[in-house]
């Protein structure tokens, strides 16, 4: 990969982490995310938009949370971009890449691989045409489970509720309003209010 350009759609967290890893493999490393602001752009990843993503990347890795607007990002569309012969990485969320699109690109020769860690539908039917693909590398979303990674867990877990009771927000936020205090106060008057239409008279 010396001579290959890795793309990252998303920058948060794990993206970054990503860009980390890579820049000292890749010969360069790019990267598009409108909600990250230019300082946080490490020296070694060049912003760039989402056209420039899919157009300069050999490898595009998606690092982005499913939403409206990243649903299917990686598409017919994006893939038209890619230079012949790319590859594309999922280990965000199965809906960002569309699977019928992906199975079209690598028929073409578009995308010589796919290295998928998650699928829209889990798991998929079991004729899938990407179970039995030659150029499609699957894994089950699994690499956390371990003895670390269950130690790690309940490290953040407990972590969570003592930045939570600090201030009145998790640093692990599952659901945007579920974590706030505001929002914990609303849970709990749902939770009282079914318990007294459920109660004896």
């Amino acid at each position: 990969p010396g001579e290959l350009t890795l793309g990252i759609l998303g920058l948060g967290r794990i993206g970054k982490r990503m860009a980390q890893i890579a820049h000292g493999v890749f010969r360069r490393v790019i990267a598009c995310d409108p909600y990250i602001a230019d300082g946080d752009f490490a020296p070694y990843v060049r912003r760039v938009g989402q056209a420039a993503l899919w157009r300069e990347s050999d490898v595009v890795s998606l690092h982005v949370p499913l939403t409206a607007e990243t649903r299917g990002a990686a598409d017919a569309r994006a893939f038209a971009a890619m230079k012949p012969g790319s590859w594309l990485v999922n280990t965000a969320r199965g809906a960002v890449a569309d699977v019928d699109d992906v199975l079209a690109a690598l028929e073409s020769g578009r995308l010589e691989g796919a290295a998928l860690d998650v699928l829209p539908k889990e798991p998929p039917a079991a004729d899938h045409a990407l179970l039995r693909h030659p150029r499609v590398l699957l894994s089950p979303h699994a690499a956390f489970y371990s003895q670390p990674g269950e130690r790690e867990l309940r490290r953040k877990a407990a972590q969570n509720l003592i930045d939570w009771a600090r201030t009145g927000r998790p640093t692990y936020v599952v659901g945007e309003g579920s974590g706030s205090r505001a929002g914990v106060a609303r849970a709990r008057e749902r939770r009282n209010r079914h318990g007294r239409r459920g109660a004896s008279p």
